[in-house]
């Protein structure tokens, strides 16, 4: 069939794509996994189908939720499908979609999700100078950026610790000591495209940081990082605004690569699929 150019995330993209096809691969010991994608008018719709465990009628309507994992008798029967398809939510939305699951219970899953379909045309992808340029070449240009990352976190141990953790991540550092000091700097710096918060501070705790955060920009993600994760504390967080939290003592690899995956990408890149 026909290539199809279209513009979008390529980052959040891959990530929802490559959630969802890990999670198949999990889920299913026999048979096999498909994935694609068709144009349906204004968007673009994707699939990945498996010929898994499957997922029974009670669980599909919270299979989503950022929280599930805290919920330990439905994570330990659903282990590693919590946090990636809440990150495949949240990214879907940012990309003007939504996704969903049919599954029947010992058969199978198929996960969808759409995304704007916003065409582009060879002749618009264009270099320096108004010269046409390669996909390649352009992606390589857009993805040389600088994230901003806001961490806050009143123990300089803790935040040495975690700035020699992110190191690897490309990303431009601001550290706060308080809950006031990190909305005076999230106000100042509009660019912050993560918020990493300390829920114990002094002066101004993190749960009343994160809910005037959120009334400033309620898109950002803002993840908890606190000693305490049990369900109660999970939906206070929740409450508050947090997108997510992560437990204490923090895993160096485990952590890294989890900023990466929720780190808000505002760069918007070319994509070209085989239809």
């Amino acid at each position: 069939m026909n290539n199809y150019r279209f513009y979008s995330d390529r980052n959040k993209l891959d990530s929802i794509l490559t959630n969802l096809i890990k999670n198949a691969f999990k889920f299913t010991h026999k048979g096999g996994i498909t994935f694609g994608c068709e144009r349906d008018g204004d968007e673009l719709r994707f699939y990945v189908k498996d010929t898994g465990t499957g997922i029974k009628n009670d669980k599909l309507a919270v299979i989503f939720d950022r929280f599930i994992q805290a919920d330990m008798k439905l994570s330990r029967g659903y282990e590693g499908s919590g946090l990636g398809l809440a990150i495949c939510k949240g990214y879907t939305e940012k990309l003007g979609g939504r996704i969903w699951a049919e599954s029947e219970w010992g058969k199978g899953s198929t996960f969808y999700f759409t995304i704007n379909n916003v065409p582009v045309k060879d002749k618009e992808i264009l270099g320096k100078g108004g010269k046409s340029m390669s996909s390649s070449k352009k992606y390589e240009q857009i993805d040389e950026y600088e994230r901003t990352l806001l961490l806050v976190e009143d123990d300089d141990s803790s935040a040495m610790f975690l700035e020699v953790i992110l190191e690897g991540l490309k990303c431009k550092i601001i550290r706060a000591v308080n809950g006031i000091d990190a909305i005076q700097k999230f106000e100042n710096n509009p660019d912050i495209a993560l918020v990493l918060m300390d829920i114990k501070l002094p002066e101004m705790d993190g749960i009343e940081a994160t809910k005037k955060i959120k009334l400033i920009n309620k898109n950002v993600p803002v993840i908890a990082q606190t000693a305490y994760a049990f369900k109660e504390d999970a939906e206070k967080f929740k409450k508050a605004g947090c997108d997510d939290y992560i437990s204490k003592p923090i895993k160096k690899k485990a952590f890294a690569r989890y900023c990466e995956s929720v780190f808000v990408i505002t760069a918007s890149n070319s994509l070209k699929l085989n239809f």
